[in-house]
């Protein structure tokens, strides 16, 4: 349907019905110090899920040639890449 580089993400539209949903929170009421869940896809991994911390919010940060802006920052691991290793 769409994409944001800068923030770099993509909006899907998925034919069907009765999928399950997730309610969002607000990230407004969101304070330093309340827990979190991180879900996605790091370094090309498949389902890696974290938690932490909120350490922080409002932080701006540029990576390569994106500027981030208001980002919420957490503790949660993110895991580097390992090869695969078959015993």
């Amino acid at each position: 349907m769409g994409q944001d580089y800068e923030l770099d993400l993509a909006v899907l539209k998925i034919e069907g019905s009765g999928y399950p949903t997730l309610t969002l929170g607000d990230s407004d009421k969101m304070r330093v110090g309340d827990w979190v869940v991180a879900i996605g896809q790091p370094y090309g991994l498949d389902h890696t899920v974290t938690s932490g911390v909120v350490s922080a919010k409002g932080r701006p940060i540029s990576i390569q040639d994106r500027n981030y802006k208001n980002l919420i920052q957490t503790d949660a691991a993110i895991n580097r890449a390992i090869p695969a290793v078959r015993c």
